[in-house]
């Protein structure tokens, strides 16, 4: 599987706009699900009702550490106007994580990888698990 970690601003000054992040997150995720063979990593709604529970720090670096596990970033409109995004940023160039800016670059992205994954068994195959 393709794993795409679509990055884009979350925190805003109100409830409303919050929301409206994560819809745009959403909106990305299910284009993204709809147009490739991908699996988005979609932050922004995983932890949404998880707001107040822990310190910003926390969610970055939780967050963080999902991103590790993807093939790519998504960086969503908006994410260099994001502290938490241009972080998500500078992380996957570390790593060597490619990212990427617009559903036509994510999906070229996805067709060259998707040979390599579509060939292979899925992860209740490698391990002798019925599904």
């Amino acid at each position: 599987m393709i794993l795409i970690y679509i990055a884009g601003p979350f925190r805003a000054k109100t409830q409303w706009g919050v929301r409206d992040n994560i819809r745009r997150a959403e909106q990305r995720a299910r284009d993204l699900i709809t147009l490739t063979p991908a699996v988005p990593i979609i932050p922004h709604s995983m932890y949404a009702s998880f707001d107040g529970t822990k310190s910003d720090r926390f969610w970055i670096e939780a967050t963080g550490e999902l991103l590790t596990l993807c093939d790519a970033v998504w960086l969503d409109g908006g994410w260099e106007a994001s502290q938490g995004s241009r972080a998500e940023r500078r992380l996957a160039d570390e790593l060597g994580i490619p990212c990427l800016f617009s559903m036509p670059e994510v999906a070229s992205y996805c067709e060259e990888k998707s040979a390599q994954y579509l060939d292979g068994p899925g992860p209740y195959e490698r391990y002798g698990i019925e599904i």
